[in-house]
């Protein structure tokens, strides 16, 4: 029903506060691939809007490159990627440097 009231899907994967990790949503998604992929492939099979993920970085760039190559085989139409970790603060200085390699290694855009 909310698709005819939308433009697109955005799923957060990367809210590391506690009201979303307790639920086993934001951040926690970044644990487990697996499920991250079945909520894109599900959404993207019953949907006929675009599907987004915002994720946040791993803790190597490699495996960050093996979770947003699963977003966008599971069908994921965009990735934005915030270019801290889970529990960098706001004012922790951004790894831009990590950010090209996994940029590259896909093919969906990015954000």
């Amino acid at each position: 029903l909310v698709e005819r009231d939308v433009d697109a899907i955005d799923i957060n994967m990367g809210c590391p506060k506690q009201f979303s990790t307790s639920g086993g949503m934001g951040s926690e998604l970044l644990k487990d691939v697996e499920r991250a992929c079945d909520i894109v492939r599900t959404l993207r099979r019953n949907l006929s809007v675009p599907v987004s993920c915002k994720i946040r970085l791993l803790k190597t760039t490699e495996d960050t490159i093996d979770f947003v190559k699963a977003l966008q085989q599971a069908g994921a139409n965009a990735i934005t990627i915030h270019a801290r970790e889970v529990g960098d603060e706001s004012t922790t200085r951004a790894k831009w440097d990590r950010v090209e390699p996994i940029v590259s290694a896909i093919t969906v855009p990015t954000i």
